[in-house]
């Protein structure tokens, strides 16, 4: 079910469109054609009028406005003008043109010294960012908040604590993010704003929901709705009843939930809102579903497909047609034929409409729909016996698992996990288990030795001449010394062998505590997906250890898996970018594995942890025709500061020794000259991994 997130930008919440209001400034500048600044003001107020109500308008006037302040060397006007322009791309939900334009009209505003605009061009760009890098979202809010700060604005900085508050609700902290909509809560309550404090309590309500605390969600929505009902708000209004029906289908309360629903639609319906009626349509289609009612299920996901198809929302269309396929292999032979189908075509149309809606969830770039796609294929297959087909489609399923996978399939999937986990784990104790006991063994085999040789030397002395024990002696000392060769030989082998099966012992630890502090504060949520996580990395690495090499990008994945877990361990004290160079095929270039994960790691020990505040971690792929460079940066305290006595010294941990070990034996198979380089920089310390290139083609 979809869940209703009430944003705020700040551009468009300050004027609503008027078409007189239009019309009169297209008089105005049809009579001012003299290429001046006072025209350059008239086309970038058009724009913004055009941005959210027709887009396409706003772009074209927008592109006017931009020709002629860069003819007239206006760099404060061009600044607005980009601004409008990304605004209207922002609108089409063309996410990447906004940015390009965001950023152009950011650089002008800082650089003009346009700190109120600057602050909002980051708001509004923390939003686009929540669809799709919610670490870059937390930096701009972080930045956007401390502009508004400065500038003592208190209503916008309501406005971004709001949105932080979405923020964290996005990256599952509900307790940040619930404190940071109280903020946001007291600012909107001082001044006033029922509208807004009505969106912090719908926000409010969203949080308590995924904290499975439907009572609070309830209370927390039915506020927002008595606010809105004050003001006459009726797209909050149709939000909001959305957002309560959902709460009641969680806790199976059908009949409240479509009654929700309902209403919901018939507000949408007034507002002439698509989208939203198309959303509600699937809501209700899809809890009819649940409750096995597949007549009434196909007639409403059928009405949400056809709107959805009219105003070509991939997204929209793509779901529509999972669950419609759901209903087709679902529904009783006796709904067929009002379904236009039959017995022998079911799982023709069902696996159709599956691949229809696969392939426009990967043009639309969602890992959550594509993972419940494949969730509902490997169904498909079995219940047609197709076993390979469903166990290749299960793997895809892992591969896009996220929160959204169906709860049986999810847990699957964590079992399978924590399986490989245990086994790794189990194979390192056996390991260290087997060394203890030859230790052990070998030790009672020596004490038993001396007493040997004790009562033998007694008997000598007593019964033998001094030739015979000498001779034994002899003896004695070579058989000695062979058992010592053979023990030694023994531990180095089983010592190896724990080697090989462990994982850096630290993180595992820390992991492990990480789980035990979430669960012993109540937050099994926290718990679930920091455990997910870390049983991912476990059977990632698992699967790679026996490899030479992997593709670059399931090198990233785990990495960003790794450093996922240690920010969310060190309460989010760095954020970690990810730059690849366009001419890289990260599926097709190969490296070694685990071979960046040891700088990344001392990156985060040795330098953000001893920091004070927040640190950046950026790593940058690139290459050349030989060689791939890969540089690790962290703003940390660098070398010099990690010595108490501070006399400086290059700390090498282990993994960093042995992965230049790695580099030497690569270097000499492949007649390469691999390296890693260390530099100081003012702020915290640079990698350089220089890797032959290879491809796996």
């Amino acid at each position: 079910m979809k869940k209703f997130f009430l944003l705020i930008c700040v551009l468009s919440s300050e004027i609503s469109f008027s078409q007189n209001r239009v019309d009169s400034l297209l008089n105005e500048l049809k009579n001012h054609p003299k290429e001046d600044t006072i025209r350059l003001s008239l086309l970038n107020k058009i724009a913004y009028e055009y941005s959210s109500a027709d887009p396409d308008k706003g772009i074209a006037t927008a592109d006017e406005a931009i020709a002629l302040a860069q003819k007239l060397n206006n760099q404060v006007k061009l600044a607005k003008a980009f601004d409008n322009k990304a605004w209207a791309y922002d609108s089409k939900e063309n996410d990447s043109m906004a940015l390009y334009f965001y950023d152009k009209a950011l650089q002008l505003y800082e650089l003009t010294g346009q700190k109120l605009q600057t602050g909002n061009v980051l708001h509004n760009t923390e939003i686009i960012y929540q669809r799709s890098n919610l670490l870059k979202a937390l930096q701009l809010h972080q930045r956007a908040l401390g502009v508004f700060t400065e500038l003592n604005d208190p209503e916008r900085i309501a406005v971004e604590y709001l949105t932080g508050g979405v923020d964290y609700n996005y990256l599952s902290n509900y307790p940040k993010a619930l404190e940071s909509l109280q903020k946001a809560l007291k600012l909107f309550d001082s001044s006033g704003n029922k509208m807004k404090m009505g969106m912090v309590f719908a926000n409010m309500g969203i949080t308590y929901t995924y904290l499975s605390n439907f009572r609070k969600a309830l209370e927390y929505h039915k506020k927002a709705i008595q606010l809105y009902e004050e003001i006459n708000y009726e797209n909050g209004l149709a939000d909001e009843w959305g957002n309560i029906g959902n709460v009641y289908d969680d806790v199976d309360d059908s009949l409240m939930a479509l009654q929700s629903y309902q209403k919901a639609l018939g507000l949408y319906k007034k507002l002439n809102n698509k989208k939203g009626i198309g959303s509600t349509l699937s809501n209700i289609g899809s809890a009819y579903y649940y409750y096995k009612n597949y007549r009434e299920a196909y007639q409403y996901l059928s009405a949400a497909l056809s709107l959805y198809e009219g105003i070509k929302m991939k997204e929209g269309i793509s779901n529509c047609l999972s669950w419609l396929a759901n209903v087709y292999r679902d529904a009783p032979d006796s709904l067929l034929g009002y379904f236009g189908l039959k017995p022998n075509t079911r799982y023709l149309k069902v696996i159709q409409y599956q691949k229809s809606a696969l392939a426009l969830a990967r043009e639309t770039g969602s890992a959550m729909r594509q993972a419940q796609i494949w969730n509902a294929l490997a169904d498909t297959y079995e219940k047609q016996n197709d076993f390979r087909n469903a166990y290749y489609a299960f793997q895809k399923t892992v591969e896009f698992r996220d929160s959204a996978v169906n709860a049986g399939k999810n847990k699957e999937i964590t079992q399978l996990e924590m399986r490989y986990e245990f086994n790794k784990t189990e194979d390192s104790i056996k390991a260290e288990n087997e060394k203890k006991q030859l230790i052990a063994a070998a030790t009672i085999k020596e004490e038993k030795t001396k007493k040997n040789f004790i009562v033998a030397g007694a008997l000598v002395l007593i019964f033998a001449s001094l030739i015979v024990f000498a001779f034994y002696k002899r003896r004695r000392d070579a058989e000695e010394k062979k058992h010592e060769a053979e023990f030694r030989t023994q531990v180095s082998d089983t010592e190896l062998k724990a080697l090989r099966a462990q994982m850096n012992p630290h993180f595992i630890f820390n992991s492990l505590n990480s789980i035990n502090n979430y669960i012993a504060k109540n937050e099994p949520r926290l718990a679930t997906e920091y455990l997910n996580k870390f049983a991912k990395i476990m059977r990632m690495t698992l699967e790679n250890s026996e490899k030479k090499s992997i593709p670059l990008a399931d090198e990233l994945r785990s990495l960003e898996l790794y450093m996922q877990l240690e920010s969310r361990r060190l309460d989010d004290k760095f954020i970690y970018m990810i730059k690849i160079a366009d001419d890289i095929d990260t599926e097709n270039t190969l490296v070694p594995p685990m071979i960046l994960q040891p700088f990344v790691e001392n990156s985060i020990w040795h330098g953000i942890a001893n920091k004070e505040g927040k640190g950046t971690i950026l790593i940058d792929i690139s290459k050349n025709s030989e060689m791939l460079h890969c540089i690790i940066d962290d703003d940390g305290v660098g070398r010099k500061k990690t010595e108490p006595t501070g006399t400086p010294k290059e700390h090498i941990s282990l993994g960093m020794k042995i992965t230049k070990a790695r580099i030497d034996i690569i270097n000499k198979t492949k007649n390469s000259e691999g390296n890693v380089e260390l530099f100081d920089m003012a702020k915290g310390m640079r990698v350089k991994l220089n890797l032959p290139f290879e491809l796996s083609f």
